[in-house]
C-alpha cells in the first residue's frame, strides 16, 4: 500500500533529510539521501504496523496536505509499505 509522506530538508547540523507520516504519530526517521531516507522511512513504518491491525483508512495527498500545508523545504512523497495484518 501507498502510504502519503512528508519529506524534509534537514537543518544545519541534522541529517541532511528527515521524514514523517501523519497515519503514523511518532514514526519518524533521517537518512544521508533522498532515496535513504525513503527507505529508512518504508522500514520504520513496517516496523511500526508490524503484528498490528491496519488503520481502516489512510489519509489521501488532499487529505495530508490539508492537515499539514507544506513549510519550506518539505515535499510531499509516497513509500510502498508492505504489513501484513495481524490475525
Amino acid at each position: 500500500m501507498r502510504i502519503f509522506v512528508i519529506l524534509e530538508k534537514g537543518r544545519l547540523g541534522q541529517e541532511p533529510f528527515g521524514c514523517f507520516a501523519l497515519d503514523a504519530p511518532g514514526c519518524i526517521t533521517t537518512g544521508s539521501s533522498i532515496e535513504a531516507t525513503l527507505q529508512n522511512m518504508q522500514e520504520a513504518l513496517e516496523l511500526y504496523w508490524e503484528g498490528e491491525e491496519l488503520p481502516s483508512h489512510f489519509l489521501s495527498d488532499k487529505e495530508v496536505l490539508a492537515k499539514h500545508p507544506l513549510e519550506e523545504g518539505e515535499f510531499l512523497t509516497s513509500v510502498n509499505v508492505r504489513v501484513a495484518e495481524a490475525a
